[in-house]
C-alpha cells in the first residue's frame, strides 16, 4: 500500500496537497482507505486533469467554438431509413442482422454508469420501474428483449445462438446492478453470457484547479462519461472476451432509453452490408432548436455537434422540400465493429475531446463539514462515446422513427419531457399500435368498444393500455396469430402465458381433426375469394378462343367467286367426322378441370404443431445431435403463424400458411404451388401446352389467301387475334413447363433455386451441392409416382450422414 510520505509527494507535485489536511483527523481505518484510493491517481495525469478542467471550464464560460463554416451533412448515400428504404431492402438487411446474429458474431453493450440522481432515486437507472402494467424495470425489459432476438435469429436459420450482453458499469452502479441481477435470476439469461466490468472514476475539480473533497477521506469521484468505454475496454480486457466468443459486431446503446432495439437486425445488417466500421442510429430532429447533437460532417471528418454549437441560423437550414439540412438527431445508438474498438482503445482513445460539465458537487469545507451546494461549484470532465467517429473508414448513419424507437428516461415527473410518464405512454402508445395493428379491438371497462386511433397526442394516454411482452414480440411481429378479431378489455397485458390461450385452436391441432372440413372451407373461399375473377377470366377466355375456333367462318370475295375460310374443326363437324372435335374439347375440359383442381386444392399447408417431431421430423434427438454442425438442423417457428416449419417450408404472405415444400405462390392460379399440388400443377402446364399447341395448329388451318392485304385482314383479322393470344400463352406455358421439368430433374423448388443464399439448410452447401438430389431419373420418379408426405429431414439427415 502507498505510505503517507509517498501520498504527500504525489499530491505536491500536483498541485493538490490540500487533500490531506485532515488527516489528523482521521481514524486509522479511514487513512488506509484513503491512501488505497490515492494510490490509483497518478501525479502527472491528475496534475494534467485538473489544470486541462480548470482551462476548459473558462473557455466554456466564453463564446465558444463555431463550426457552421465547416458543417456539412451526412451525404445520402451513407443513409440508410426504416421509412425511406424500399421494404425488399428493408428485408435484404434484417436478414443479414439474423444471420450475423446467428452465426454468434453480435453482441450487445450497455452504457449504464450514471446514477438516477436527476430522478430522485438512489440507485442505477436500469432498475427503475417506470408504472408499467408488468411492473417491469428497464433492465427486465432490455433483458427480455435479448432472448427474444436470439429466439428468432435462431428459427431463422436453424441454428441456436447467443446474444452476449455487455454492461459498462462505474463504482456507484456495480454492485447495486450485480445485485439486482443475481437477486432476479438474470432475467431468464445465462449469466455467463452477462459480463460486467467498471468505468474508471475521475476526480471533480473546482474552478481554481484543485480536486474537491466530498469527505474527509475521499475525493469527489464521477465517472468519465460513457466515452469512457474505450479505457473500460482495456482495463477490464473486455476486448479479449470478445474475441474468444467470436463476436465481431457490436451495438451499443445508453440504458435510459425504453423503446431501444437490442442487437437491432434491420441496423445490424445495414452495416454490415454496407461494410461499415462505425454506425449510428439518428431520429430526425423535432424542430430546429430541439436540444439534441447533431450527427454530420465538420471538414470532411464525421462527429456530434452539440446544439449549443449551431447558431440558429445554422439549424434552420431547409431543403428545397422544406426538410432541415442537419436533421440526423444524435441518440447515442452505435454500431461498431471489435477491429474498430481495439484500434481506438489502443490508438485514438487518448485524444478524445474531453467535454466540461458544471456541477453541483457536495463537498467538506474548510472545518469539514458537508455542504451541499445551491449552484454548480465543480467540474467534471467527461468522454462521449461517439467521439470516436472522426476516427472511422467507413461511417454510416441509419434514420428511425422517434415514436418507435427512442424514448429516453432522464428527469422526474414533473419535468416538461423524459420522465417516467412520458416513457411510458411512448412504450404503451407503440403497444397499443402494434396491437391494433394486427387486428385487436379494445373495450373499456363497460365492455363498450374503444375507437382506434393509432395517432396519439402527445402528453397523454393511448386510448387503450396496452403491454406486450418482449417474450411475446420483439418489434410488433407474430400477433395477428394471437390478436387478431380478439376483443381486448383496457388495461390489457400480453405475456408468454396468456399469448398461448390466445391463439387459435386450429395452430394446436383442431383442424387436424376434420381436415375435411378445412378442405371444403378453403374450397369455398377460393372460389368466391379474392382468385375469382382471376379463374371467370381464365374459364372465359379458355372457352371463347374454343368457340372461335369451332365457329370461324368468314366469307372471302375472290375474282370469279366468293370462298368460305373455316378451321380444320369447323370443316369436320361440318363433314360429320366427329372424332377430332371431341377430343380436342375433351381435352379443353381437362385442362379446364385440372386448372380449377390446382387452384383449389390444399398446396401442402402447415396446420399445426407435430411436437412430438413424429410426423414432421422422424428423427430421434440422437440423430439431431449427429447431424454436422456444416448443416446444422433446428426446428424453426415462423414468425407469422407461429407453428413450427418443416423442412423446405416457407410462409406465404398471401396465403397466410406455411405451405410444405414450398414453391412458388402463382398468380395465374390465385394458389401456391407445394407439395401436395406441385405435380398436379406440371401435369396442368403439360395439358394446357398441348391444348394450346392444338389450338395454335386449328388457327393456323383457317387462315385463307386474298388478293389485297386489306382483304386479308378483313377475312382473318379475328382468327389473327386469336393466334397471337394463343402463341404467347403456348410460349409462357412452355417455359413455365421447361422450369419446373428442369428444377423436378434436380429435386430443388423455385424458391430454393432463387434464395439458396438464404434458406438456412442450404446456405451452408456449396454452389452444386444439393441435399435432396438423388439422380434426374429417381428425382422424377419420386416427384410425378411416389405420393404421400416426404420427410425431408430425414433425406437431408442421410445426405449429410456421409461425412460422419
Amino acid at each position: 500500500m502507498l505510505s503517507f510520505e509517498e501520498a504527500a509527494s504525489r499530491l505536491e507535485s500536483a498541485g493538490q496537497s490540500h487533500a490531506l489536511r485532515f488527516w489528523a483527523e482521521l481514524s486509522a481505518e479511514e487513512r488506509d482507505v484513503f491512501l488505497d484510493e490515492l494510490s490509483q491517481l497518478d501525479a502527472e495525469e491528475l496534475s494534467q486533469h485538473c489544470r486541462a478542467a480548470a482551462e476548459a471550464a473558462s473557455r466554456a464560460s466564453g463564446e465558444g467554438e463555431r463550426l457552421e463554416a465547416r458543417m456539412e451533412p451526412v451525404a445520402p448515400e451513407f443513409i440508410g431509413s426504416v421509412c425511406k428504404s424500399d421494404q425488399e431492402t428493408l428485408q435484404q438487411w434484417e436478414d443479414e442482422g439474423f444471420l450475423q446474429i446467428a452465426e454468434n458474431r453480435v453482441a450487445v453493450l450497455l452504457l449504464a454508469g450514471g446514477q438516477g440522481t436527476r430522478l430522485g432515486v438512489p440507485y442505477p437507472k436500469g432498475m427503475y420501474n417506470v408504472g408499467l402494467p408488468s411492473g417491469k424495470t428497464l433492465y427486465q425489459i432490455q433483458a427480455e428483449r435479448i432472448r427474444k432476438v436470439q429466439e428468432l435469429a435462431s428459427e431463422k436459420n436453424g441454428s441456436k445462438c447467443t446474444v452476449p450482453w455487455y454492461i459498462m458499469t462505474s463504482e456507484f452502479t456495480l454492485q447495486p446492478t450485480e445485485k439486482f441481477f443475481k437477486e432476479n435470476g438474470y432475467f431468464g439469461l445465462d449469466p455467463s453470457n452477462v459480463i460486467m466490468f467498471e468505468q474508471r472514476m475521475i476526480p471533480a475539480v473546482s474552478f481554481d484547479g484543485k480536486i474537491i473533497l466530498e469527505k474527509k477521506n475521499k475525493i469527489a469521484l464521477a465517472p468519465d462519461g460513457n466515452g469512457g468505454l474505450y479505457r473500460a475496454l482495456v482495463d477490464n480486457k473486455v476486448l479479449e472476451d470478445m474475441e474468444r466468443r467470436g463476436v465481431q459486431y457490436l451495438h451499443v446503446y445508453c440504458v435510459d432509453n425504453i423503446l431501444v432495439k437490442l442487437a437491432d437486425p434491420v441496423f445490424i445488417g445495414f452495416c454490415v452490408s454496407k461494410g461499415a466500421d462505425c454506425g449510428a442510429k439518428v431520429v430526425e430532429k423535432a424542430y430546429p432548436e430541439e436540444p439534441v447533437g447533431v450527427v454530420c460532417r465538420v471538414e470532411g471528418v464525421y462527429q456530434v455537434v452539440e446544439y449549443s454549437e449551431l447558431k440558429t441560423e445554422i439549424a434552420e437550414q431547409r431543403h428545397p422540400g422544406g426538410e432541415l439540412v442537419y436533421s440526423a438527431g444524435n441518440i447515442c445508438n452505435h454500431f461498431f465493429t471489435r477491429d474498430f474498438l481495439r484500434e481506438v482503445a489502443q490508438k485514438y482513445q487518448g485524444q478524445l475531446k474531453q467535454h466540461v460539465a458544471i456541477k453541483k458537487v457536495p463537498f467538506v469545507d474548510e472545518d469539514g463539514n458537508l455542504v451541499k451546494p445551491t449552484k454548480p461549484n465543480g467540474i467534471k470532465m467527461e468522454k462521449f462515446v461517439f467521439d470516436v467517429f472522426q476516427f472511422s473508414k467507413k461511417f454510416v448513419a441509419f434514420e428511425v422513427l422517434r415514436e418507435e424507437e427512442f424514448s429516453p428516461l432522464k428527469n422526474a415527473d414533473g419535468a416538461p419531457v423524459d420522465t417516467p410518464t412520458t416513457v411510458r405512454r411512448s412504450l404503451l402508445a407503440q403497444h397499443y399500435r402494434w396491437a391494433v395493428q394486427a387486428g385487436a379491438n379494445f373495450l373499456d371497462e363497460h365492455g363498450n368498444p374503444i375507437t382506434p386511433n393509432l395517432r396519439t397526442a402527445q402528453g397523454v394516454d393511448p386510448p387503450a393500455i396496452c403491454e406486450i411482452s418482449p417474450l411475446v414480440s420483439y418489434f410488433g411481429e407474430g400477433l395477428e396469430r394471437v390478436l387478431k378479431q380478439k376483443n381486448l378489455k383496457s388495461p390489457f397485458l400480453l405475456n408468454d402465458d396468456n399469448a398461448k390461450s390466445l391463439v387459435p385452436k386450429r395452430i394446436t391441432g383442431a383442424w387436424v381433426c376434420k381436415p375435411s372440413y378445412f378442405k371444403y372451407a378453403r374450397m369455398f373461399k377460393n372460389v368466391f375469394g379474392s382468385g375469382f375473377l382471376v379463374r371467370t377470366a381464365h374459364v372465359v377466355l379458355t372457352w371463347v378462343i374454343t368457340l372461335i375456333l369451332f365457329l370461324h367462318d368468314t366469307a372471302v370475295e375472290q375474282t370469279f367467286s366468293t370462298h368460305f375460310s373455316t378451321t380444320d374443326l369447323r370443316k369436320q363437324e361440318e363433314t360429320g367426322e366427329l372424332l377430332v372435335p371431341v377430343l380436342f374439347v375433351l381435352l379443353v375440359l381437362i385442362s379446364v378441370l385440372l386448372y380449377f383442381a390446382v387452384s383449389l386444392m390444399d398446396p401442402g399447408f402447415v396446420l399445426s404443431d407435430d411436437s412430438d417431431l413424429q410426423l414432421t421430423l422422424g428423427l430421434t434427438e440422437e440423430q439431431q445431435d449427429m447431424i454436422p454442425q456444416t448443416k446444422t438442423l433446428r426446428l424453426r417457428r415462423c414468425g407469422h403463424c407461429l407453428l413450427q416449419q418443416p423442412m423446405r417450408s416457407k410462409h406465404c404472405q398471401t396465403c397466410q400458411h406455411c405451405v410444405r415444400r414450398y414453391d412458388h405462390h402463382c398468380p395465374w392460379i390465385e394458389n401456391c404451388v407445394g407439395e401436395r399440388n406441385h405435380r398436379w400443377f406440371v401435369l396442368y402446364l403439360a395439358v394446357q401446352f398441348v391444348v394450346l399447341l392444338w389450338g395454335l395448329h386449328m388457327a393456323w388451318s383457317g387462315f385463307s389467301h386474298s388478293p389485297t392485304w386489306q382483304l386479308w385482314l378483313k377475312a382473318n383479322g379475328v382468327l389473327l387475334a386469336t393466334a397471337a393470344v394463343v402463341a404467347v400463352l403456348c410460349l409462357t406455358v412452355l417455359l413455365l413447363l421447361g422450369s419446373h421439368l428442369y428444377l423436378v430433374s434436380l429435386n430443388t423448388t423455385t424458391w430454393e433455386f432463387m434464395s439458396r443464399h438464404r434458406i438456412s439448410y442450404l446456405k451452408h452447401c456449396g454452389a452444386d451441392e444439393n441435399p435432396f438430389d438423388r439422380g434426374a431419373l429417381r428425382n422424377l420418379w419420386g416427384f410425378f409416382c411416389v405420393w404421400g408426405t416426404v420427410v425431408w429431414e430425414q433425406v437431408y439427415f442421410r445426405q449429410g450422414s456421409d461425412s460422419i
